[in-house]
């Protein structure tokens, strides 16, 4: 031990550098230790891999066999417990298909019936005519067309079919040469469903708002105006509901043998509620003898712009009011 020069206290010998101390074991260095935790995990591994290879097939097997016992209990259970029971389901599963088919088709509207184009000589000039129908009770069609014939055709023209409802189609005064191979193209056909939380019953809705009636149906055939010979369709019209209109447009057809012969339109104006007032239209130039008269008042009835206000008192129009 050496003594310190300055002083008479003593201190501890010092080491030199890089001297290793007897003391102390030797130290693992951060390689040293990496290797040594792989080096136990691979001694583990070779120990213990048969044992977990056993281990891994035996619960391979183990789910194999519950699978298996899974697949004979539904076996059994279908056709040996309930056999009837499962084929009572898969019927009603069936039948619920179908069901809901029908539901859908119920959705769907039936198309629209147009029925074939007729040519109607009229005064050197002819009519073409052609009824269309909408079969559906719960949907009302608005209809874009045009009437074809020869290299001719009519305008683009819109027509609102209400549920349920027939009208005519019509191009009046076509000119000479006589239309060839007249036909009717519909361009688009846009349909509108009718709310049935609004309107429950949709043919009562209408029957409640157009039930006009025309009595006493009559074709005059023998007027003299001059000398222009004038046939003169006359009614007595009563209207059945509580509204009123500004205008509705009435198709008269005239028909012999059942086939149409002659077709004309009008427009009635300001009809009251619970009106009665005569009715008249004039056929200048004559019309044939008809065995029976058809009349087919049409309106929009979701339009509210065409009901009379209630506190209305219109002027009555001279066509709706003069019978001769």
């Amino acid at each position: 031990m050496g003594i310190w020069p300055l002083g008479g206290g003593s201190k501890e010998p010092v080491q030199p550098q890089g001297a290793i101390d007897p003391n102390e074991g030797p130290t693992l260095t951060t390689v040293g230790k990496e290797f040594d935790k792989r080096y136990k995990r691979d001694v583990w591994w070779i120990e213990h891999k048969t044992q977990l290879r056993t281990a891994g097939v035996v619960f391979l097997f183990a789910v194999e066999g519950l699978l298996g016992l899974i697949g004979l209990w539904a076996f059994a259970d279908y056709f040996l417990i309930n056999y009837v029971e499962e084929g009572r389901l898969v019927e009603s599963f069936f039948a619920g298909a179908e069901n809901l088919h029908a539901v859908v088709q119920t959705q769907v509207p039936q198309a629209l019936d147009l029925g074939n184009v007729q040519i109607l000589p009229t005064q050197g000039k002819f009519d073409v005519l052609a009824m269309i129908t909408n079969p559906n009770a719960d949907h009302v069609a608005q209809v874009r067309y045009r009437i074809v014939y020869d290299d001719r055709e009519t305008e683009e023209r819109t027509a609102i079919l209400l549920q349920e409802t027939t009208m005519p189609l019509v191009a009046f005064n076509v000119d000479q040469p006589r239309p060839r191979n007249p036909r009717v193209l519909i361009d688009q056909v846009e349909w509108w469903r009718i709310d049935a939380h609004a309107v429950p019953d949709p043919i009562a809705w209408k029957q409640a708002r157009l039930n006009i009636a025309f009595d006493n149906l009559q074709q005059d055939t023998g007027l003299q105006i001059g000398d222009q010979v004038v046939s003169r369709t006359l009614a007595d019209i009563t209207n059945k509901t509580g509204f009123g209109y500004y205008s509705i447009d009435v198709f008269v057809l005239l028909k012999r043998g059942g086939s149409v012969i002659g077709v004309n339109r009008t427009v009635m104006s300001n009809l009251l509620p619970r009106e009665e007032r005569p009715f008249q239209l004039d056929w200048f130039g004559g019309s044939p003898v008809a065995q029976t008269i058809e009349v087919y008042p049409i309106v929009n009835l979701f339009d509210d712009s065409v009901y009379l206000s209630s506190d209305t008192t219109p002027a009555t129009d001279r066509r709706d009011t003069l019978k001769r």
